[in-house]
């Protein structure tokens, strides 16, 4: 678990637990509070399945815990801040977005074995 001194973040909880509608409630929530917009591509502290403490994109957390409601939510959120804000960040652009290993979203699908989250990353 994540020391005092890296406590897993709000959003790291929410992609963990995979609650859609937590999650949903939180992006709104940032997105209503736009200087404190939580930017989707940043990487937050997490817990992995087998307790390590790792730093990624959202993305990646629900990934590896398999949520995939939470997967399209945080691509579609990147599309619909993309289009309502200054922001840059599109759904290709979490995509793309490689951990601090250098792996990309869809190669970490690929090595949980997850055709779905794979189909939904490339589509």
């Amino acid at each position: 678990m994540p020391s005092e001194e890296q406590p897993v973040s709000e959003l790291g909880q929410l992609c963990m637990k995979g609650d859609v509608e937590a999650l949903r409630a939180f992006l709104l929530q940032q997105q209503q509070q736009q200087d404190n917009l939580d930017d989707v591509t940043l990487a937050v502290t997490w817990t992995d399945q087998d307790d390590k403490v790792l730093e990624s994109p959202p993305l990646f957390i629900c990934i590896d815990y398999g949520h995939v409601e939470c997967v399209r939510l945080l691509l579609d959120h990147a599309t619909t801040t993309t289009t309502t804000t200054t922001h840059v960040n599109t759904s290709l652009d979490l995509v793309n977005e490689p951990d601090d290993n250098g792996y990309t979203p869809a190669q970490w699908a690929a090595w949980k074995g997850s055709v779905e989250m794979l189909q939904l990353l490339i589509d």
